[in-house]
């Protein structure tokens, strides 16, 4: 052998180290190959020799990696040890505030509740005030309007009605007893509006009563600018009174005087009438207080109209009733003047002309049934100043003075 070259031995250890290596880092298929190759080659002295210098290789390493991973391993349980004690410590402590909150939380939701009953309660409190600053205008209004209708202050009560409609109730519509309040306020509507009737029934009746005073004064100034003498309107009552008066030294013609200059709202008061207009108007019933008005005045105008017995044998008769229909058509006049569309000329055209109508009549029965000229004469005299009195206010006189050209 020469110097240099392996022997034998050393190329079977090699080839069995190959062999080995081969095995480990093999997955075990080629196994047999190998342990047959060694086999073949008559090494396997040599095989098992290097096996087991190769496992006592390996028991050495797992021996030193045990060694070393005991002592981490023992480090490790003394730790978990530890943590074990901790975790015992953190559970009691974790139970005792667990406890803790959970008596907390249950004064805490008592605490709650409490506080919630409180905030209702308080809510409560304070929706009844509110409910309560609403509702105390429209009790005290409806108190007022109350006094208002007990004292028959139609007006005043219809400025509170319109308060508590527009104003307050709106406020309060979703309470029960606002219903109530509505309801009785359609009744004391209802309870002005008649009270405006009466109003007017006694505003009538106060026409029915002045209106020959009224058609007295108008026969005064129609005297006093035609230059007829007083007899031809002043009545026989007058003539006492004057007769009493040049008695006793009182006469100065003062009563004529008064007469002559009197103001049909001296001796009438139209503010029953324009009060019911007004309250109509503001109830939403001008129409039907129209009508209303007209029916009763053409009830009345046949009253008025109506021919007192023996009238054609009476001149004192015939210039009362000549007077008191002058007086009645000026106050209808003056009405449809200064109230707007409470009657219309249409109205008053027709209410006069079946006075005239009645008033020929009455002009034709006093010529066929009077016998005496001089009677005749004042009466023709007395249409003329009627007729001079009452033109201004709209009346037709053309008819009646036709009439007197005839007699």
């Amino acid at each position: 052998m020469m110097n240099g070259e392996p022997n034998d031995g050393q190329v079977s250890d090699t080839y069995i180290d190959n062999i080995i290596k081969q095995l480990e880092i093999s997955d075990g298929s080629q196994a047999t190959s190998c342990v047959r190759s060694v086999f073949v080659r008559n090494d396997a002295g040599t095989f098992l020799r290097k096996l087991d210098e190769r496992i006592k290789y390996y028991d050495n390493e797992i021996e030193k990696l045990c060694n070393f991973q005991y002592q981490s391993f023992v480090k490790s349980f003394h730790e978990l040890l530890q943590v074990r004690k901790d975790t015992t410590s953190m559970k009691n402590e974790l139970l005792k505030n667990n406890q803790m909150m959970q008596e907390a939380g249950q004064s805490l939701a008592k605490k709650t509740e409490a506080l919630i009953k409180e905030y209702h309660r308080q809510t409560n409190i304070q929706q009844t005030i509110e409910a309560l600053s609403q509702a105390f205008p429209v009790f005290e209004t409806y108190r007022k309007l109350q006094e208002c209708m007990e004292e028959k202050k139609l007006y005043p009560a219809l400025k509170l009605l319109e308060q508590l409609e527009t104003k307050h109730l709106v406020l309060v519509k979703e309470h029960r007893w606002s219903e109530l309040i509505q309801h009785n306020i359609a009744k004391f509507r209802n309870q002005i509006r008649n009270e405006s009737h009466n109003e007017l029934k006694n505003f009538l009746e106060n026409v029915a009563t002045h209106a020959d005073k009224i058609g007295k004064s108008a026969f005064a100034q129609a005297a006093a600018r035609l230059d007829i003498d007083r007899r031809y309107y002043i009545l026989e009552e007058d003539r006492r009174r004057d007769q009493q008066q040049q008695q006793q030294q009182q006469t100065d013609g003062s009563a004529d005087l008064a007469l002559i200059n009197m103001n049909i709202t001296e001796t009438i008061d139209f503010s029953p009438i324009y009060k019911s207009l007004h309250i109509n108007v503001f109830l939403n019933c001008k129409e039907e207080f129209s009508k209303h008005y007209q029916r009763e005045k053409q009830k009345q105008a046949p009253v008025i109209m109506d021919v007192p017995p023996k009238m054609h044998e009476s001149f004192d008769a015939f210039k009362k009733y000549l007077q008191r229909v002058t007086g009645f058509f000026i106050v209808e006049d003056h009405v449809m003047n200064t109230t707007e569309g409470l009657i219309d000329q249409r109205f008053y055209y027709e209410l006069s002309e079946r006075a005239t109508q009645q008033l020929l009549a009455v002009l034709r029965r006093a010529v066929s049934t009077s016998y005496n000229p001089e009677l005749m004469l004042d009466m023709k005299i007395v249409v003329v100043l009627f007729c001079a009195a009452i033109k201004e206010s709209g009346f037709p006189v053309t008819p009646l003075l036709d009439v007197l050209m005839e007699l």
